[in-house]
């Protein structure tokens, strides 16, 4: 039987990494759709209600995701890889989330659809300045997604079918 349990000691193989993994993204996928409808429904013009609301949402992204690498690791072991390869992916996503989170509270406040779409270029501008007009941002841009290739390749490959230092083969 597989082992399930939240930690990161020990292996994780392909098949039960993909399923318990899948499980997580339509969790986070769902809890995100609902939370936003609510947020957005309930939160219009009260920013320090929007505030509260994007808090509670980030406070459940953050625990989905917070499983999921728990995951990730366990599937770099099972490759025989250090769990730490796993952190430049982290922290990358907790600065889109803050970014998301951002944006989502200016949309609440502003009440209107539209007038947040138009909006919404405004505020992604300086990114779009960073990537694409200074040379540094478009490289760290390249360097991140090899890196990212290099992650999702090993999340996805086949396990050792040997004992490593994380534990005995599945």
């Amino acid at each position: 039987m597989i082992n399930l349990a939240w930690n990161t000691q020990g292996r994780i193989g392909r098949r039960a990494y993909k399923d318990a993994a899948g499980k997580l993204d339509w969790m986070t996928v769902f809890g995100i759709i609902l939370a936003s409808v609510v947020a957005l429904t309930f939160t219009q013009h009260n920013m320090p209600l929007s505030i509260a609301a994007v808090a509670i949402i980030i406070a459940v992204i953050l625990y989905v995701q917070y499983r999921a690498a728990q995951l990730s690791i366990r599937r770099l072991h099972d490759r025989g890889l250090p769990g730490y390869l796993l952190w430049p992916v982290l922290l990358v996503g907790l600065g889109v989330l803050g970014f998301g989170a951002w944006v989502l509270v200016k949309a609440m406040y502003a009440g209107e659809f539209w007038s947040f779409i138009g909006a919404l270029f405004e505020l992604i501008t300086p990114f779009f300045q960073l990537v694409l007009f200074n040379g540094i941002g478009l490289t760290a841009a390249i360097v991140l997604m090899l890196y990212n290739l290099f992650i999702a390749y090993n999340l996805s490959a086949d396990g050792r079918p040997v004992d490593n230092r994380y534990g005995p083969a599945e």
